[in-house]
C-alpha cells in the first residue's frame, strides 16, 4: 500500500548512567548498581533525498495509477505480469466466431481519490519476466503494442455484475479484438504449439504492461494471487455463425506467474528540492514515500560527543514527528524500515 509523510526533524533520545566522578551527583553508577538515570535528548540532522527503487518483483498487491501532489509532484505506477493458460490446448472450435474479449482485474485497494477517471491501458510485453532476476521499482519494460485502453472511474469497493453473476469489486478492459483475435483465438490454431503448456505459452505471450497513462489522481491495486478472485482475460464467441449463444475462455495467472510494480516519480512540481539538500546544516522538514521515491536520511554524527565518555546506554529511542496536517487526509505510514547506510 502507498504512504508518505512528511517528518519534522528527528530527535534521539538515550537514558544513560556513569561511573561515579566524585562531582556529577547524578547519572551515577555505585559499587556496580545503577543508582538514577539521565534522559537525554539531541537533534539528529536529517535531510531529504532519492531513494531510487525498491525491490518490487513478485509483490503481494500490483498497482496502476497516477496521483498528483502538491507536496511530492507526480508518480506513475504501473504493473507488468504473466498470464498462464488456465487450460491447455484450448479448442474454440473451428467455426467459431469471436465477438469481444474483456481482461477482469480484481481490486485489491486504493491510496488516493477514486472519484476521479482514470485512462488504463493494457499493452503486450517485448520481453520476459526471468525467474532467475531480481526487478526494481525503475526497471523499464518494453512493450509490442496495445492490447486495449478504457477510461474508468475506480470503484475499489463496488461488487459488479458480469452475465448475470455478482462478482467481488474488479476492474473491466475492454481488449481489442484486433489483438485476441490473432494472438489467442485464431493463434490456438495457426500455433497450436505454443498452448500446449505454461512454458511454451510465456515463450509465446510474455506478458502485460498496465499503466494509467499519467490521468486519475489515484493508484488502484490488484491481487492476482487470491485463488478465490481470479484474474480473467476473457473471451467471447459463437461457435457457429447464426448461434446467439456467448461463451468465454478464461486465461488466469496462477501462483508460479511472475510480476513486477514499476513507479516513476516526476518531483519538480515538489515542495523540495530532492536535487540540492542541505547535507551540512540538515533540514527541519524532511520526506518519505514507499515504492522507492524520497526517504529520509538521519546522521548520527552528534553522538560522537559521547564516544569513550563511560556512559552506558540502557535504552535508546528516535522519535519521529508527523508534521500536523502534511497527509491532507491520507494517513500516514503506520511503519518505517530503518536502514544502515554503510556507503
Amino acid at each position: 500500500m502507498l504512504t508518505k509523510a512528511i517528518i519534522l526533524m528527528a530527535s534521539f533520545v538515550f537514558v544513560s548512567c556513569e561511573k561515579s566522578t566524585g562531582s556529577l551527583g547524578l547519572d551515577l553508577v555505585i559499587d556496580d548498581k545503577t543508582v538514577i538515570g539521565t534522559k537525554r535528548n539531541m537533534a539528529i540532522k536529517t535531510y531529504t533525498y532519492d531513494f531510487d527503487s525498491i525491490n518490487s518483483t513478485n509483490p503481494i498487491n500490483m498497482m496502476a495509477g497516477t496521483i498528483n501532489d502538491m507536496v511530492f509532484g507526480k508518480v506513475e505506477y504501473e504493473s507488468v505480469m504473466q498470464l498462464s493458460l488456465e487450460n491447455v490446448s484450448p479448442d474454440f472450435g473451428a467455426t467459431a466466431v469471436l465477438d469481444s474479449s474483456t481482461l477482469i482485474m480484481p481490486y485489491s485497494g486504493s491510496y488516493g481519490d477514486t472519484l476521479v477517471p482514470m485512462t488504463i491501458t493494457i499493452e503486450e510485453l517485448s520481453v520476459d519476466i526471468r525467474d532467475d532476476s531480481t526487478y526494481y521499482s525503475n526497471h523499464t519494460f518494453g512493450v509490442l503494442g496495445k492490447m486495449g485502453e478504457h477510461v474508468v472511474a475506480p470503484r475499489p469497493k463496488t461488487k459488479i455484475t458480469l452475465e448475470g453473476e455478482e462478482y467481488d469489486a474488479s476492474m473491466l478492459i475492454p481488449i481489442d479484438t484486433a489483438w485476441t483475435g490473432p494472438k489467442i483465438f485464431r493463434g490456438s490454431r495457426t500455433d497450436s504449439s505454443s498452448f500446449v503448456s505454461n512454458d511454451a505459452f510465456l515463450e509465446y505471450f510474455k506478458g502485460i504492461k498496465i499503466r494509467a497513462n499519467g490521468t486519475g489522481n489515484s493508484s488502484v491495486y490488484f491481487n492476482f494471487t487470491e485463488p478465490f478472485l481470479p484474474a480473467y482475460l476473457r473471451l467471447y464467441y459463437r461457435e457457429h455463425k447464426d448461434s446467439t449463444e456467448v461463451q468465454s475462455f478464461d486465461l488466469r495467472t496462477l501462483g508460479t506467474s511472475n510480476s513486477v510494480n514499476v513507479a516513476n516519480y516526476d518531483f519538480s512540481g515538489a515542495e523540495f528540492d530532492v536535487n540540492n539538500p542541505d547535507t551540512i546544516n540538515g533540514e527541519i522538514d524532511t520526506y518519505i514515500q514507499s515504492m522507492g521515491g524520497v526517504a529520509t536520511r538521519l546522521d548520527f554524527g552528534v553522538l560522537e560527543t559521547y564516544k569513550d565518555s563511560g556512559f552506558m546506554v540502557n535504552k535508546a529511542e528516535l522519535i519521529v514527528r508527523v508534521r500536523p496536517g502534511s497527509a491532507n487526509g491520507m494517513p500516514p505510514p503506520d511503519q518505517l524500515l530503518l536502514l544502515e547506510d554503510k556507503g
